[in-house]
């Protein structure tokens, strides 16, 4: 199984999952979640698709870079199997025909910017560049990557059983997990053998200090007697006789 090992992809994984709750995942809405926050929205027509972004923060090389990690991360679970996909073609059509519910300001259309449903997970983006809209560029996609974005829009997944599991075990795969635990396992046998070498050199040790102690205590004991018997017999009688 691919393992994903960058921490960005695990991040994106982590929100692709809590999202798989729902049964299925709009792939359009997936990307929204993992990079479409905080001042960034794609804007769809007909023609193009858009990046508009808040230039102050960003440029859109950060902008394009974030994307190609979502698109390349969807593509390899795609082609690893780990996700199911099927296409709804009427998201797409509904998407690009519905206008604007309140009008656009003249200053904004003026940018080019049109009353279309964007992609982004920027619930407060459309107030925020009314407000300050010379804070905010637009920059046209590449044909390329604007097909895999009309394509994500109308296309749903299901998550792998596999994806799943590998997620939950705190992105470990089967092999690393049974790995895991014959290194565990082995660690404790390692533990096990030191410990039963340890025994088996202290006791022997043990035993004959014991022993020697023991003849040590016997042969003290002796020396007292000797001592004892000495010191309570008749002294020797040296008188000369002349």
């Amino acid at each position: 199984m691919k393992e994903f090992n960058n921490k960005t992809e695990r991040e994106f994984l982590k929100i692709l999952l809590r999202m798989d709750e729902k049964i299925e995942v709009n792939l359009g809405t997936f990307l929204s979640k993992c990079i479409l926050n905080n001042d960034r929205l794609i804007q769809l027509d007909n023609k193009k698709i858009s990046l508009i972004f808040n230039f102050k923060k960003e440029n859109e090389l950060t902008f394009i870079k974030d994307l190609s990690i979502i698109i390349s991360l969807i593509e390899i679970l795609k082609d690893e199997k780990l996700i199911f996909t099927h296409i709804n073609p009427e998201i797409l059509n509904n998407r690009l025909t519905k206008s604007a519910t309140e009008p656009i300001p003249k200053h904004i259309k003026e940018k080019g910017w049109v009353g279309v449903t964007a992609l982004t997970n920027d619930k407060e983006i459309q107030n925020k560049i009314q407000k300050n809209s010379t804070d905010y560029g637009k920059w046209e996609l590449p044909t390329t990557l604007s097909s895999y974005i009309l394509e994500y829009i109308d296309q749903f997944c299901y998550v792998r059983p596999e994806l799943t599991e590998y997620i939950n075990n705190g992105f470990n795969t089967p092999e690393q997990i049974r790995f895991q635990k014959t290194l565990f396992w082995t660690r404790i046998a390692t533990v096990i053998s030191f410990v039963g070498l340890l025994i088996a050199i202290i006791i022997p040790i043990s035993t004959n200090n014991n022993v020697e102690k023991s003849k040590v205590n016997e042969i003290e004991k002796e020396i007292k007697e000797i001592i004892k018997d000495t010191a309570s017999s008749k002294p020797i009688d040296t008188t000369i006789i002349k």
